[in-house]
């Protein structure tokens, strides 16, 4: 425990606490004002709600916090010397807790800027605001009428979080005997319903969940008064808005996504609502912070290293063993290098190439819809019969969010490292188109689903693991010292994946079959004079 002397408690509070009090409260103030009036009054911002409320804040406060907070914590604190993560364990932790103050404090500033809109009819709506609370003297929801929208996707750090989203798009119009032309019906009220659940999911397991979740909220809706809310407001361009967006397009609908008006029902007085939100970000504010400076207090002050800290980094000059490299030889080392391993680039710069084209065309990255990813490349039974068979090379390249291909570039580009110099670019490359457009044939063959969207270069990732599980076998006497790393990244990825694969959401067919070609096809095609002696 730490001593709690003035002098040590002044140390704290001088260059850890206020800093850190002074750099998070200025950077959630100066963002909240932003958002106000960028994103909600002037409405110059384009982007959608998720990246407003979650991904600009999280990154920008952890980055933050790294800046000002890790330094000061890392020289001055006296932690465990033989683990040097913790100061970047505690900093990490410390900025990814301030997600607890946006979640409530983007709701309230998205409340506080709300404009109270009184129309006579709903049908009078032409144009709507972010910041809008409209409210209708004459309004009546078509609930009979309904279109509904079932959205799932897997997540959580090991994919066995299963989230099903169920969303009602309700035509409105001013009176009960007014008439809905589908096609070009413009208002709609847009109802939505979440459920999810931590489980080791199958496939069975998982549409017996899904078909609970959406029985459930049949009958929630049906119970609903769609004409009880104290206002209306837009639903901005989100998830929420794709889903209703899709349910609104089962109705035949042909206007575009600009032109319909998409409303949701609040149910609270927007005041009472909006205090309820301060009141919360303050108090996880405050929390935030009462616990860090809990921890500190605890902590030993390491006077050496305060005072490393007040000297600064000490600027070294070291002393040149070698000639500085001039331009033109780092620009041959580097063509050189680029030269030699130009597969593992285009491969992995094609894959990214394709996932910014995918955000461009406004493709949700965290959570994307089948039917979005089927548009613009995805692979499944009822196109590829159709006779869109450049599915099967598409598909390898495209990724179903940012997670999927995080996960998918790291493999690709260490495998494309490992094996290069054992095959070669051109036949590695061979390889991995050969394992790509066996495994999409093995699942649209196999599959049972038409409507199922497969995605993801995993089938030729896997095929470079069987290629070097198939020199691991063959030339095993020639891989030393590099057989054990192939063994454990054989058995470790390979068995993970395998495992993963089991579950929900992915297709085990692919990984196999495109296995099982790279193990074939790397059987012969190994380079004899680069396997090690």
């Amino acid at each position: 425990m730490g001593r709690l002397g003035k002098k040590d408690i002044y140390i704290k509070l001088r260059y850890i606490i206020l800093p850190e009090l002074a750099v998070s409260a200025g950077f959630i103030a100066i963002y909240s004002l932003l958002v106000y009036y960028f994103y909600y009054k002037w409405e110059i911002i384009p982007f959608r709600r998720e990246w407003i409320e979650w991904w600009i804040p999280l990154v920008s406060i952890v980055f933050l916090t790294f800046l000002f907070v890790y330094k000061p914590v890392k020289y001055i604190v006296h932690l465990h010397k033989k683990n040097n993560d913790w100061p970047f364990i505690l900093t990490l932790i410390l900025g990814a807790s301030y997600i607890f103050v946006f979640i409530f404090l983007m709701d309230f500033i998205k409340t506080f800027a709300h404009h109270n809109v009184r129309i006579e009819n709903i049908t009078e709506l032409r144009e709507i605001h972010k910041s809008d609370c409209i409210r209708p003297m004459r309004f009546h929801a078509r609930k009979s009428e309904a279109s509904v929208f079932v959205h799932t996707y897997m997540g959580g750090k090991y994919h066995n979080h299963l989230n099903v989203d169920v969303y009602y798009a309700v035509p409105v119009t001013d009176k009960l005997s007014d008439t809905v032309n589908k096609e070009t019906h413009r208002h709609w009220l847009g109802i939505p319903y979440y459920e999810s659940e931590t489980n080791s999911w199958t496939e069975k397991k998982a549409e017996n969940f899904i078909t609970k979740v959406y029985n459930q909220s049949i009958k929630k809706f049906e119970n609903e008064d769609l004409d009880d809310f104290v206002c209306l407001e837009p639903v901005p361009p989100s998830n929420d808005r794709d889903g209703f967006l899709h349910a609104i397009s089962k109705t035949g609908n042909k206007l575009s996504g600009k032109e319909l008006i998409i409303l949701k029902p609040v149910h609270r007085p927007v005041s009472r609502k909006a205090r309820e939100l301060l009141h919360r970000s303050v108090k996880n504010y405050a929390i935030i912070n009462g616990i860090f400076l809990l921890v500190l207090l605890f902590l030993k002050v390491d006077y050496n290293g305060w005072k490393t800290y007040l000297q600064g980094p000490k600027k070294l000059k070291p002393k040149r063993r070698h000639k500085k490299m001039t331009w033109k030889e780092r620009m041959e080392t580097l063509w050189m290098m680029l030269k030699d391993l130009w597969l593992c680039w285009l491969t992995g710069g094609l894959i990214f190439l394709y996932f910014i084209f995918l955000l461009v065309q406004g493709v949700d990255i965290i959570h994307p819809y089948s039917d979005q990813l089927a548009r613009w490349g995805g692979l499944s039974r009822e196109l590829f019969f159709r006779g869109e068979y450049w599915r099967l090379l598409t598909s390898m390249y495209i990724h179903g969010g940012f997670m999927h291909l995080f996960y998918n570039f790291t493999a690709l580009l260490w495998l494309c490292l490992l094996l290069h110099e054992k095959f070669g670019s051109k036949r590695l490359a061979f390889i991995y188109f050969l394992s790509g457009l066996t495994a999409g044939l093995a699942v649209i063959l196999l599959s049972e689903n038409d409507h199922r969207v497969f995605i993801g270069a995993s089938g030729a990732i896997f095929g470079w693991l069987g290629a070097m599980a198939a020199i691991l076998v063959r030339y095993r006497e020639r891989l030393y010292p590099e057989k054990d790393m192939y063994k454990m990244v054989v058995i470790g990825l390979g068995g993970a994946s395998l495992l993963m694969g089991l579950q929900a959401g992915i297709s085990n067919t692919a990984h196999i079959a495109g296995l099982i070609a790279g193990f074939v096809s790397g059987w012969f095609l190994a380079r004899r004079e680069y396997l090690h002696m």
